[in-house]
Parts: C-alpha cells; sequence; structure tokens
C-alpha cells in the first residue's frame, strides 16, 4: 500500500491504466507513489492533472472528452503522439 487507508498502489512491473477516483486522497497517494515510474496515469477527479496525473477525462455537456498533461507524461518517460494531443480539449505543460 502506498498510503494509510488506500485501497492498491502501483507494484513493479504492473502498468494500471486507471487511478481510484472513489476517494481523492487514494487518487493523490497513488499518483505519488507512481511519480518518475513509466506508468500511464488516467482519472476523472478535477484535480487529477495538477495532482500529476497524464490524461484526464473531462464531462462537457454530455459528453466524456479528455485532457493530457504534458508534463506528467514527460516526467513518466511517456511520449504522447501529435495526433492525441491534436483531440485534447486541453494540455498542460510545455511541448
Amino acid at each position: 500500500m502506498c498510503c494509510a487507508g488506500a485501497r492498491w498502489s502501483p507494484r513493479p512491473g504492473c502498468r494500471p491504466s486507471s487511478a481510484p477516483s472513489a476517494d481523492g486522497a487514494d487518487a493523490g497517494c497513488y499518483l505519488r507513489a507512481a511519480r518518475g515510474t513509466p506508468t500511464l496515469t488516467v482519472g476523472e477527479t478535477d484535480d487529477f492533472l495538477t495532482e500529476g496525473g497524464v490524461i484526464a477525462f473531462v464531462k462537457q455537456g454530455s459528453n466524456v472528452r479528455f485532457a493530457i498533461s504534458t508534463e506528467a507524461a514527460d516526467q513518466a518517460r511517456l511520449r504522447v503522439s501529435s495526433r492525441l494531443l491534436q483531440l485534447a480539449v486541453n494540455t498542460r505543460g510545455k511541448r
């Protein structure tokens, strides 16, 4: 476990694709534990990108879109395609 009370944490060799969303504290804990590892983190909380996540789902009206943190992707040593960046509703970081 990465924090007291956390339900799950990243394990070596395992690259989960989403962080827990039921409790923001769990998501923040998970993101801190995954920081610096080549893990694509995907979440849906309002502050997910601010907390260090790479991709966040964003609701726009009746549609679900996504935003990308290029800074978090760079820190995780992940390469995001230019096409994916074009489709994102928002990107954070330097490119």
